[in-house]
């Protein structure tokens, strides 16, 4: 696979455009993790792979969630009680 940094190490610093788009498509990739309440915590270069090495065409794919955080809120009737004696 194509990472961020194998992708630098080959072809030297990326362009501004460029930079901009992958990196905006990035902040994009992670706010819709977050709306879906999952949240990455490992991410980093080698976390990044690019969708082809053509910069017209490339995205940027985040990978390897294995230490992801799923926030889900369950709340139970005991809880509920709990709080309305609260």
């Amino acid at each position: 696979p194509l990472t961020r940094r194998r992708y630098v190490n080959r072809c030297g610093m990326l362009e501004d455009d460029l930079a901009r788009r992958l990196f905006t498509d990035l902040l994009g990739g992670i706010a819709f993790c977050h709306a879906l309440g999952i949240y990455h915590r490992d991410l980093k270069l080698e976390n990044l792979m690019l969708s082809t090495a053509d910069p017209e065409t490339m995205q940027v794919k985040i990978a390897d969630f294995g230490l992801s955080d799923l926030k889900v809120c369950v709340i139970t009737p005991c809880m509920c009680a709990a709080r309305r004696a609260l």
